[in-house]
C-alpha cells in the first residue's frame, strides 16, 4: 500500500511553463486527504520552490537541492549534506577556464564570484533555466530575474565565501553549448573525488557531494519517519532523478516527457507533466485500483 508519494517539480509536478497546473495541484490535496505523505523530490532551494507552490497554501517536507537538504513542514531544514570549501574552490579554479556560469547555492542567498557584468550575464542565463526565453532586455524586467537578483550576492573572489561560512548545498553550471558541459562534467570527474555530477535540464550541470542524491537522501528521510520503501511512489523525469527512480521503492513512475533512460529504468510510465501524469496516477491510487497506471 502506498503510503508516501515522493515527486520531482521540473518536467514532473511543473508544466513545461514552469508553473503547477490546477488539476495537479488538486490531485496532490486529495493524495494529502487520503492521508498520504507528500515529499517534493527537487534540485531547487527553497526560493525555487517558493517561485511555484505557494508554502502557506502547501505545505509538506522537501528534499532540496537534489538531495543535499531536507526541509520539514515547519520550513526548517533538519538534514543537509554540504559540499566543503575545499571542492567548491577546487570546482571553480576549474570551471573558470570554461565559458560557463556559475553560481554556488546557499539560503537564504546564493553566490557568484566575479565582476558586475559578469554577474548579469549570470543571472540572465539562469533566468533562463525557469522556462524564461526571451532576449536579454527583456529578461532584465522579468519578475524572476528580480528575484534571483534579490536572491544572490556578488563575490570578487573565491575566498569570500569561505570567509561567509554559509553551507553550500549545490554548484550549478549553465550553458548553451552541450559541449562544453560535456568536456567540464569529464574534467572534473577525472579531477575531484567525491562529488556528484547531475543535471534537470539539457543546459545545465549540478554538482553536489557525493552523498547528496535523491535516491538516498529520500530513503534514508522516509525511514527515519518509520516509513518502509516499498510504501513508496516515486515520480521523475529526468537525470537528477536516476538514484530515485533506479531504487527499489514500491512504484517507480517515469512521465512521459521523460528521458530515454529513465523511462528503461521505471517500473512503470505515465502521461506528460503537461498532460498531468502524476495527477493521473494519485487519481488511481486513490480510487485503489488494482494497477496504478
Amino acid at each position: 500500500m502506498i503510503k508516501v508519494i515522493a515527486s520531482d517539480m521540473d518536467g514532473t509536478l511543473l508544466a513545461n511553463d514552469g508553473k503547477i497546473k490546477e488539476k495537479t495541484l488538486t490531485s496532490m490535496y486529495k493524495a494529502m486527504k487520503a492521508g498520504i505523505r507528500f515529499i517534493l523530490v527537487t534540485g531547487r532551494g527553497p526560493n525555487g520552490v517558493a517561485q511555484a507552490l505557494n508554502y502557506e497554501e502547501f505545505q509538506c517536507d522537501r528534499v532540496l537541492w537534489g538531495g543535499a537538504a531536507v526541509s520539514n513542514f515547519n520550513n526548517e531544514i533538519i538534514l543537509q549534506k554540504v559540499l566543503s570549501f575545499d571542492i567548491c574552490q577546487k570546482v571553480f579554479e576549474i570551471l573558470r577556464q570554461y565559458p560557463v556560469c556559475v553560481r554556488f547555492s546557499s539560503y537564504p542567498q546564493d553566490y557568484f564570484v566575479g565582476d558586475e557584468e559578469e554577474i548579469q550575464n549570470g543571472l540572465i542565463e539562469h533566468t533562463r533555466l525557469f522556462f524564461v526565453k526571451e532576449s536579454k532586455e527583456r529578461i532584465r524586467n522579468t519578475e524572476v530575474y528580480k528575484t534571483l537578483t534579490n536572491q544572490t550576492e556578488r563575490l570578487d573572489d573565491i575566498r569570500e565565501l569561505k570567509k561567509k561560512e554559509v553551507p553550500i548545498y549545490k554548484i550549478l553550471v549553465n550553458s548553451n553549448q552541450k559541449e562544453v558541459l560535456d568536456k567540464v562534467e569529464r574534467t572534473l570527474t577525472e579531477e575531484i573525488d567525491r562529488i556528484y555530477i547531475s543535471s534537470s535540464f539539457s543546459d545545465n550541470l549540478e554538482i553536489t557531494a557525493y552523498n547528496a542524491r535523491k535516491g538516498p537522501v529520500l530513503l534514508e528521510y522516509i525511514e527515519s519517519l518509520g516509513y518502509k520503501k516499498e510504501e513508496v511512489l516515486v515520480f521523475g523525469d529526468s537525470r537528477n532523478d536516476f538514484s530515485m527512480l533506479s531504487m527499489d521503492f514500491g512504484a517507480t513512475v517515469a512521465m512521459g516527457n521523460a528521458e530515454p533512460e529513465i523511462k528503461k529504468i521505471s517500473k512503470y510510465v505515465t502521461k506528460t507533466n503537461e498532460e498531468c501524469g502524476v495527477a493521473y496516477v494519485i487519481e488511481k491510487i486513490i480510487k485503489r485500483k488494482d494497477s496504478i497506471i
